[in-house]
């Protein structure tokens, strides 16, 4: 049986988790990123798999029916979170209600997607990856619950969305799905494979990119935090930010566009007019965008937990937030990160590009302000 063509794989797996005889499964090609494995000797040629794949089987999508800057009413789901703790007030919404939330989290070194049922549980949602999660088994886990009566909360990726909405089939009305403004999704063998790199032997059960500490990759044992360097300096943020690592079908998404796949987007609301807002704030704001009837109605159901207001989607889509308008381009240097990371893994892969070029001057310039600092403190 075959399947869509690797380049164009999403890797949301949607075929392993219908195939009926566990005939796929999750195996990782020469350049890092997962993709299906389908066993000739298990395959009974039934054809669910094609069937389910959103790339042979494009969904519907939707534009958004409104626009609106939000930003949570509780101070910690902002300080937390990677914007305004829009994704922890819908998740609140939700679990109050007895439903089930489903997100990314990272934990025993990896990325993976969970399902969370308590207020306490959110936190482990909380703060951007920036790289691709374990999907798993997690889309039959949600049809269970569906079919039990549960309302479910779905966040991930827009390919992720896709892929649990391939598998499904149908429409359920306990459904609701959150995609975000991605920019693109590197492998998570990337991450894993640096942040080893960076704590040598040391077990790690945590990493984060945004939230408390913003603009910073955090990796924590316990935690206890065992690696902590800004963006500027480190190598799988600086390349992650410069479109390097994403997997090859995100540079020609199909649901990086004004038309979404989801009930709600959500996202950092970048480049917002903040002297025009009704209620002046200077901290971080969420863009929110209902793009189904059934995710108004939801945004309307959980509005009381931010403090919102509506603006317009041509400022939502500004040129700041490129990826609401279209896929990220790859940088220029991708061709030679891919040829290096075959002979010499991430790091060096990255170190031979521009991206390394700008990381070793960035690292010169803060190693002279730290000395400059230290000869100011002992002349003084």
């Amino acid at each position: 049986m075959d399947l869509c063509g690797l380049s164009d794989c999403t890797g949301c797996f949607a075929c392993m988790n219908v195939c009926p005889k566990g005939a796929i499964t999750s195996t990782i090609d020469k350049y890092g990123k997962t993709i299906p494995c389908i066993d000739n000797q298990k395959c009974i040629s039934c054809g669910q798999c094609r069937k389910v794949c959103p790339v042979l089987n494009p969904l519907q999508l939707n534009k958004a029916k409104s626009s609106f800057a939000v930003w949570s009413r509780d101070e910690k789901d902002v300080r937390l979170s990677s914007s305004g703790g829009a994704a922890s007030v819908f998740s609140k919404c939700v679990i109050k209600n007895s439903g089930v939330v489903y997100g990314c989290t990272s934990c025993e070194g990896t990325a993976k997607h969970i399902a969370v049922d308590t207020l306490e549980d959110i936190d482990r949602l909380r703060g951007s990856k920036y790289v691709q999660s374990d999907i798993g088994m997690v889309y039959r886990d949600v049809q269970a619950k569906l079919n039990d009566g549960k309302t479910v909360l779905f966040t991930g990726t827009p390919c992720q969305i896709a892929g649990l909405k391939g598998y499904l089939g149908k429409e359920y009305v306990k459904l609701i799905t959150i995609d975000l403004i991605c920019h693109g999704t590197p492998p998570i063998s990337y991450l894993e494979e640096h942040i080893k790199s960076k704590v040598k032997n040391e077990h790690f059960d945590f990493f984060s990119f945004r939230g408390e500490y913003d603009w910073i990759l955090t990796v924590s044992k316990k935690d206890k935090i065992i690696y902590k360097y800004k963006r500027d300096f480190d190598e799988y943020f600086l390349s992650f930010l410069d479109a390097l690592t994403y997997r090859d079908n995100c540079y020609s998404c199909r649901y990086a566009r004004p038309e979404r796949v989801s009930d709600i987007t959500v996202g950092d609301f970048w480049g917002i007019d903040r002297t025009t807002l009704k209620t002046p704030y200077k901290g971080r704001i969420s863009v929110v965008l209902p793009n189904t009837d059934k995710g108004k109605a939801f945004f309307d159901r959980c509005k009381e937990g931010f403090i919102y207001e509506e603006r317009s989607f041509d400022e939502a889509a500004n040129p700041t937030q490129g990826n609401l308008l279209h896929p990220s381009t790859p940088h220029q240097d991708r061709k030679i990160f891919l040829e290096n990371y075959l002979k010499d893994g991430f790091d060096k892969a990255v170190m031979k590009t521009g991206i390394g070029r700008v990381l070793i001057v960035n690292r010169f310039k803060r190693v002279k302000n730290m000395i400059k600092m230290q000869i100011k403190h002992f002349l003084a």
